[in-house]
């Protein structure tokens, strides 16, 4: 059920759980503002898991009437815990109603399938050898780990190619697919991407962004499918790439010796830093046609570093920042 939206099911409680131990009833809990963690005999919500951030909602009875506010949802002993603030007129065998926060996962799902874009994108670009070493992806933006030997790290040309990648499978709007797989059948997959040394399932479920799962189980050793994100994931994704919208890279840094790391965003939080950068361009624009003052520069300095932009733009900006500090000291 976690991977289906707009439902609204039904679940039966069968467990209370508290830092004291187990309870039937919410009436038996002391201590109002105590965290409470209920365990359900089914669930739509999306428990934390592969660098993805779990769902919010709420539980409710059938009238909808407000129960306990799901801030946390975490796997714990195999169980899924929905944690909150202590629920209202609460006990073991009780019908609840669960509601996801779809608009909440709305905004983590396209930051997960473009994290698999980009994972793609960076092997297109910068080659072989590169493997993910970690993730996360919440409502704002996405990180990725990654290895790389470059010792100045990634240029800012591959990062714009690699952005680049990204916005045009956006922008051609490829459908997301998924489907359980036997594992070795999924590992024959040519060109399917999984994190080193981490132990799946069988059956694994498997996400391509393209061709649709089906049609690559056809003929798994094709070549072609290197052309596109082929990944084990058990996370929640969007339909079609375009509903991620915009995509950028914020940052590129390195974490450890051989290991990159890159936040990016998507949607209304990737416009925001395209706009921004826009208008910082209309700015340094202005600079380059006046004369230049100290003062400008170090206001120009001080919002390049503080507000959050594309870091391809940014990276042109610095270095425009830097050209124009030169010409003043020549003056």
């Amino acid at each position: 059920r976690k991977y289906t939206w707009k439902i609204r099911p039904s679940a039966r409680v069968e467990a209370i759980y508290t830092e004291q131990g187990f309870v039937n009833s919410s009436a038996e809990i002391k201590d109002q503002s105590a965290s409470v963690g209920i365990v359900l005999n089914t669930s739509p919500f999306y428990a934390e898991a592969g660098g993805q951030v779990g769902d919010l909602g709420l539980l409710t009875n059938e009238d909808g009437e407000e129960l306990m506010k799901v801030k946390v949802v975490q796997v714990f002993a195999g169980y899924v815990l929905h944690v909150g603030p202590m629920p209202v007129n609460c006990a073991v065998g009780d019908e609840v109603f669960c509601e996801v926060d779809y608009e909440h996962r709305s905004k983590v799902a396209p930051n997960h399938t473009m994290t698999h874009v980009l994972n793609w994108a960076l092997r297109e670009v910068l080659g072989e050898g590169l493997d993910q070493r970690g993730s996360l992806v919440t409502a704002d933006r996405l990180r990725f780990d990654f290895s790389y030997e470059g010792s100045s790290g990634v240029s800012v040309a591959d990062l714009e190619k690699v952005e680049t990648l990204v916005q045009k499978t956006v922008d051609t709007g490829l459908p997301v697919t998924s489907k359980e797989v036997a594992l070795a059948d999924a590992q024959a997959i040519y060109g399917l991407r999984a994190m080193a040394g981490e132990a799946y399932p069988d059956p694994v479920r498997v996400v391509t962004v393209g061709s649709p799962i089906e049609e690559v189980l056809q003929t798994p050793g094709a070549e072609r499918w290197r052309s596109q994100s082929v990944e084990f994931c058990g996370g929640t994704h969007i339909a079609t790439t375009s509903e991620a919208k915009h995509f950028v890279l914020l940052e590129e840094k390195g974490i450890a010796k051989g290991v990159r790391r890159i936040f990016a965003a998507t949607g209304a939080v990737a416009e925001t830093a395209l706009e921004e950068a826009q208008r910082m361009e209309e700015r340094m624009k202005e600079l380059d046609t006046s004369n230049v003052e100290e003062d400008a520069l170090m206001a120009l300095q001080k919002d390049l570093d503080s507000l959050l932009l594309p870091a391809v733009p940014k990276a042109r900006l610095r270095d425009r920042l830097g050209e124009l500090r030169k010409q003043l000291k020549k003056t």
